[in-house]
């Protein structure tokens, strides 16, 4: 795991919790400071994977978050998102727990090849309908 995406995940946190309960405000009235971050040791792991390189968050409805691994495949093993709870207050950030993790999917429904360098996972949306959308960066 590059040390910046760490520093980047957890900047990505505190702001998408400040954002999350913010009121609806036009973008030049919004006003941003950071509460906290957290941060997950490199070499966590989480249902055998190691934990990391997220690159993409969204909120879902029901106030969890879901957070985009740029692991692309190959070394790393097979492209993934996790749900995520994040404690927190205006006074600060308080924890991160990672609730699920779930493999990527092809249109086709089959996973991404754990073997292979097959997409690089860049961003994830959490659509109107419910669904996700991910970009890639490359291939």
């Amino acid at each position: 795991m590059i040390p910046s995406s760490r520093a980047w995940f957890a900047a990505s946190l505190c702001v998408a919790a400040l954002l999350a309960n913010a009121p609806a405000t036009h973008a030049t009235e919004l006003n941003l400071r950071l509460i906290g971050s957290q941060q997950i040791a490199t070499g966590t792991l989480f249902q055998g994977i190691e934990f990391g390189g997220i690159s993409g968050l969204d909120r879902l409805v029901d106030g969890t978050y879901v957070g985009l691994s740029d692991d692309r495949g190959g070394e790393r093993g097979t492209p993934r998102f996790y749900k995520l709870s994040l404690d927190h207050d205006g006074a600060g950030s308080n924890g991160v727990t990672i609730n699920s993790q779930r493999f990527m999917q092809r249109p086709d429904g089959s996973a991404f090849p754990y073997s292979l360098r097959t997409v690089d996972p860049a961003g994830i949306r959490v659509l109107p309908s419910g669904n996700l959308a991910f970009s890639s960066e490359g291939n």
